[in-house]
């Protein structure tokens, strides 16, 4: 990759330590896009994205323990 070439999301996932997975790259994308959504508003769009992700999924991967 160059200098000039954005990473992908499921590239910074991975330059994260995080295992990459349908639902995280959407979840990421979700934020990403949204204007300050909370967690249920962000579970809501998910199927739209990636497929049924649970509510407890989502809060975990949204405070990924460091």
């Amino acid at each position: 990759m160059t200098a000039s070439q954005t990473p992908t999301t499921a590239e910074e996932l991975r330059g994260a330590g995080l295992r990459v997975t349908a639902a995280r790259v959407a979840l990421l994308d979700i934020v990403r896009d949204g204007d300050h959504l909370g967690v249920e508003a962000i579970a809501a769009w998910l199927p739209h994205r990636s497929g049924h992700i649970s509510l407890p999924a989502v809060y975990y991967d949204l405070f990924l323990p460091c």
